[in-house]
């Protein structure tokens, strides 16, 4: 079974933490998606949820 390809995409963000523009893009294999998540997580990183209304007007 082919394993899926994932797009990561790097933002900056204002002071308020809403993403303003697009620093890159990066497309990895899924094992590869999992090791870069959880060496973000192991150096403080945290998920931050975005209202989808803020991604829509980004985009």
């Amino acid at each position: 079974m082919r394993m899926p390809n994932i797009i990561t995409q790097l933002w900056h963000s204002n002071k308020g933490g809403i993403p303003t523009t697009l620093k890159n893009i990066r497309t990895m294999n899924l094992e590869d998606s999992i090791e870069t998540w959880n060496e973000l997580l192991n150096n403080g990183w945290e998920l931050a949820e975005i209202d989808p209304q803020i991604n829509n007007d980004v985009a």
